[in-house]
């Protein structure tokens, strides 16, 4: 007799719809998971952009309202000095005249220094040429890290207010979130490559067990099996397959005997011959 052929299970039908699960959970996690940061990303970046630019536009129209007399730039440092973002340390404002010396800054020793801010400058060049820029927010490097920078001019004065924030520092909710969006990913992945074991092993048992009886008819071991009963008694494709083998068994078993039949008369002639 024919050994039984051993399938290692890099070679079944059951690794294959395990990989194909894996690949099909993996990239549908991916790229829910990559346009869902991108929008958050976005939404919170918009989000955060717009409060910068109100608190900016907020202290210059105060600062607008305040009547120049002795005390007036010690009232726009107090106005200024206030400004701050909820569990934002980084944010601070700081006032800057038309000639870009700051009146006020939460550094001390900037004071009456001509402001460093690339963007802040420009705004100033603008002033000098006779140009009122709008009210805006912008991304800038200074130092390596990347800030948020919103600036909002007085209309009488020209004076320039103007808020900052790392970028970094604003963004880290959104890392954090997705920090544990990944880890429930990974969860996922994991339970789906379980799960879809387990629904491999339930789809290739009946196949198994078909290919048993299949390999006990090549052997002409027509024993009848305890599975048999429940294959062809099942609606899929597994179950016609089972039906057809059942049906090919009872041909061979019927074949068996009547060559078995033709070989006893054969030999009941021979005996009568000799």
């Amino acid at each position: 007799m024919d050994k039984k052929e051993k399938m290692t299970f890099l070679n079944s039908i059951s690794s294959k719809i395990l990989l194909l699960v894996i690949v099909v959970v993996t990239v549908s996690l991916g790229v829910s998971k990559f346009l869902a940061e991108s929008i958050a990303s976005d939404v919170v970046g918009n989000v955060n952009e717009n409060y910068i630019l109100s608190l900016a536009e907020a202290a210059a129209d105060t600062i607008e309202n305040i009547s120049n007399d002795d005390d007036y730039i010690q009232k726009c440092s107090e106005i200024v000095k206030e400004i701050s973002m909820e569990g934002i340390s980084s944010a601070y404002g700081y006032l800057v005249d038309t000639d870009g010396i700051m009146i006020y800054h939460p550094t001390e020793e900037k004071v009456g220094k001509q402001v460093e801010n690339s963007v802040v400058l420009n705004v100033v060049d603008q002033l000098k040429q006779g140009k009122v820029p709008e009210n805006a927010v912008v991304t800038y490097d200074f130092n390596g890290a990347e800030k948020y920078a919103a600036y909002a001019i007085t209309k009488t004065t020209n004076q320039i207010v103007v808020v900052t924030a790392d970028k970094t520092e604003i963004m880290k909710p959104i890392k954090s979130m997705f920090s544990k969006l990944l880890a429930t990913l990974f969860i996922c992945l994991i339970l789906s490559a379980i799960i879809g074991y387990i629904l491999s092993r339930f789809i290739t048992r009946p196949i198994k067990d078909l290919t048993e009886i299949i390999s006990n008819t090549s052997q002409l071991n027509f024993e009848h099996n305890p599975a048999s009963a429940k294959l062809c008694a099942r609606k899929d494709e597994t179950g016609i397959m089972a039906r057809e083998v059942r049906s090919m068994r009872k041909n061979l078993r019927n074949m068996v005997a009547e060559i078995k039949n033709a070989g006893n008369l054969i030999n009941t002639n021979v005996t009568g011959l000799n």
